[in-house]
């Protein structure tokens, strides 16, 4: 670790000046965009979840929070619903392909899930000791624009989820491109860019909001 962060953080850590916050003891940051709410009754099959200030959507179902509040969300026994999950306004979510190992080296692949905020918002990737990409999203004229940088020596595939209320259009480094509809593995609608960045090269997407 660079900075000393926890991975699990309690919400006092970043809400300190927030009582409910400080009072919810069984719920967490993973990093920095996710909030865990882990059901600690046995037989619950719903559960209350207190989300401090911002924007947060559920993800699993794409429900849409304004904190600070407290919410009751499903909580089905033997689904993987049953740990509620909030995403943070801003959150840039990398995830590659599932594997039965691990390797040496940093996937040629990333699939990116991005939650605009209306401010900037960064995801630093440090794969290796020398390979450390970055990833930006920031309001941009009718939409937003994302930075997306490829530090590998090898270039890199990115699928770029995007939500899909009020997105219209999107251009890759000035140039139209199209958008394909997409189903996650949860359920949800989301629309998708994919682009190759070359090595050491530095990708912008302009997306057009409605």
């Amino acid at each position: 670790s660079l900075t000393g962060e926890p991975l699990l953080r309690p919400l006092a850590y970043a809400h300190s000046d927030d009582a409910q916050a400080v009072a919810a003891s069984t719920e967490f940051y993973l990093g920095d965009w996710l909030l865990v709410a882990p059901v600690t009754e046995t037989g619950r099959e719903t559960w209350k979840a207190y989300l401090p200030s911002g924007q947060w959507t559920n993800h699993w179902t794409d429900e849409v929070y304004h904190g600070p509040t407290e919410v009751t969300v499903a909580a089905p026994l033997r689904e993987l619903q049953g740990l509620p999950i909030f995403v943070r306004a801003g959150a840039i979510l990398p995830r590659q392909a599932v594997t039965d190992y691990l390797v040496n080296s940093p996937p040629t692949a990333l699939e990116l899930d991005v939650h605009p905020a209306d401010v900037e918002s960064e995801l630093v990737l440090r794969e290796s000791p020398t390979d450390v990409s970055r990833f930006a999203c920031s309001p941009h004229a009718d939409g937003f624009l994302l930075t997306l940088e490829n530090s590998l020596k090898i270039p890199r595939e990115y699928t770029v989820l995007l939500p899909v209320a009020g997105v219209v259009s999107a251009q890759v480094d000035g140039a139209a491109t199209a958008l394909d509809a997409v189903t996650t593995p949860y359920g949800l609608k989301r629309l998708a860019v994919t682009v190759t960045v070359a090595p050491g090269a530095t990708c912008l997407i302009e997306v057009r909001t409605a």
